[in-house]
């Protein structure tokens, strides 16, 4: 996103503002536009550190204060940690935070788990909402255990587990309606 002045610069001139006001102008034509045909505008924007102020570092984002008032819904995802498989990554956690919302309440967070090569990581999200309400029960050194149809499902590892319903969809389907009936209801 470059404005004309700043691509017919040359190294030493300074232009400053620039990008926020295309933004700002953006915002002004586009938002009516968006309003009336009932579409989502996403914006991807970078984070960049500030400076340090009574001892926190105070984050930004280019592009001024038009795309703080502009926007309805404003969520910040920052990498939480990496999972690893012996000593590779093959993904990490995603901890997003809302920290503007017009349709919900604002200041609430989850964590996503990104898998390379497969996005995000339907089974492990709905393994550890199980047991976060007690279907599947966590014990030492990592096994899980959830009884289901009087048969007990034993598995070392959310990687493990996550495969064992990921390849037998029967399994999946009955964890995923009794986590949703109870999480639902």
């Amino acid at each position: 996103l470059s404005t004309q002045a700043e691509l017919e610069a040359t190294i030493s001139d300074r232009q400053i503002g620039g990008i926020p006001g295309l933004m700002t102008k953006f915002c002004r034509m586009y938002n009516p536009i968006v309003a009336v045909n009932n579409v989502s505008l996403i914006w991807l924007n970078q984070v960049r550190a500030g400076n340090v102020a009574h001892g926190q570092s105070v984050a930004n984002s280019p592009g001024g204060n038009a795309l703080k008032h502009w926007v309805s819904n404003n969520i910040r995802v920052n990498i939480k940690e990496f999972i690893k498989k012996g000593d590779s990554n093959i993904g990490h956690i995603m901890k997003c935070d809302v920290s503007k919302s017009a349709l919900g309440p604002q200041q609430k967070g989850i964590d996503l788990y990104l898998m390379y090569g497969r996005g995000i990581d339907i089974y492990r999200e709905l393994i550890e909402t199980a047991v976060g309400i007690g279907i599947i029960e966590k014990k030492g050194a990592g096994w899980m255990t959830w009884n289901i149809d009087g048969e007990e499902v034993k598995k070392q590892g959310i990687e493990n587990f996550s495969e064992y319903i990921r390849d037998d969809r029967e399994k999946y389907t009955k964890l995923i309606t009794i986590v949703s009936q109870l999480t639902l209801s």
